[in-house]
This record gives C-alpha cells, structure tokens and sequence, in this order.
C-alpha cells in the first residue's frame, strides 16, 4: 500500500489513511490463548442453556448410563461350544 492511501476497518467499517495507523504484532501462542479464552466462554454460555434438542439429551443419558464392558467379568465370559 501507498502513502496516504485509505484502508477500510474490516470491524468497525470506517476508513483510515494507512499512514496513521500502527503495527500491532502479535504472537501464535497469544493469539492461541486468545483463542482458548473465547472457546471457553462459549463452552461456560452452551453450559447455562442445556440441551437444545432431544437428541442431545439422549446422548447426554447414553453417555450417563453406558455400560463399561471393561470389566473383569465382562472381559474373561466363556462359552462351552461342542467341537
């Protein structure tokens, strides 16, 4: 861009010479926890509405009740099958 050009702000909308303004620089990893800090709030909002349809409530039950077939009982059940 040239000296005295105009830019646009793309949040905002208002126009600006490019020669007034100034270089912000910001890292991944701060733009990472900005990032984060966002995912979070949101997750802390989806929180306080619950559910929105049945179906994420039957999900929500499923994962509740869901039966852990990781146990030793489960695991070492044997059939007598004759040969």
């Amino acid at each position: 861009m040239s000296d005295g050009e105009n830019i646009t702000c793309p949040q905002c909308r208002s126009s600006s010479k490019v020669d007034s303004l100034e270089p912000v620089i910001v890292t991944a990893t701060q733009q990472w926890d900005q990032l984060l800090e966002i995912a979070q709030q949101f997750a802390e909002i989806e929180e306080k509405l619950g559910p929105d349809t049945s179906e994420e409530e039957e999900e929500e039950y499923l994962r509740e009740n869901f039966i852990d077939d990781s146990s030793v009982d489960a695991r070492f059940v044997a059939i007598a099958m004759p040969l």
